[in-house]
């Protein structure tokens, strides 16, 4: 009696199989010089455009008495219900504020500014524990990016002056699509 010649289907063939078209090599990637740079696309780095300013708001906020405490004149300040000027408007303030803006250049490293900031007003924290008793404080941070992904970092030393203070810490991140 004669067997027919036929192919044995086995658990391990079926490996055996499947590791030839798994182990075939994949072609080389393109060499950059080959590539046209019109394909190419970066991404990653650091922010290079960031603007800062600490700023305290409170309904009974008297700017000239924040001036006093932090030893330091405001680059804008309003009591509740002042008329704010602007180029189109005037408008009234509803709430009172204390705003110290950065004066460094915004395209400063970020922990720089913040610094820099810092260097501008007290550094006693009796002061800053007694203003935060009575007002809401922050740091307030604008991030522009030039491409959709960079990033920041902060130092220790600039995080520790942030929480020593107790200061809110609050970044509005801008994007131009454009690049994207």
């Amino acid at each position: 009696m004669f067997i027919k010649n036929t192919e044995i289907k086995s658990p391990l063939h079926e490996i055996v199989k499947r590791s030839k078209v798994l182990n075939k090599r994949k072609p080389e990637p393109p060499k950059l010089n080959d590539v046209d740079k019109k394909h190419l696309w970066q991404t990653g780095g650091r922010v290079t455009n960031a603007k800062l300013s600490l700023r305290i708001f409170g309904d009974d906020l008297v700017p000239k008495d924040i001036s006093a405490l932090l030893q330091c004149v405001p680059t804008h300040a309003f009591k509740k219900n002042d008329v704010v000027p602007d180029d189109k408007y005037h408008r009234v303030a509803p709430i009172g504020s204390w705003i110290l803006k950065g004066r460094l250049s915004s395209e400063n490293d970020i922990n720089a500014q913040i610094l820099y900031l810092f260097s501008m007003v007290t550094d006693d924290l009796n002061v800053w524990q007694s203003i935060n008793e009575k007002y809401d404080t922050g740091l307030f941070c604008g991030i522009f990016m030039d491409d959709w992904n960079e990033g920041i970092e902060l130092s220790s030393e600039v995080l520790n002056k942030i929480s020593e203070r107790r200061l809110k810490l609050e970044f509005d991140i801008y994007s131009d699509q454009s690049n994207s």
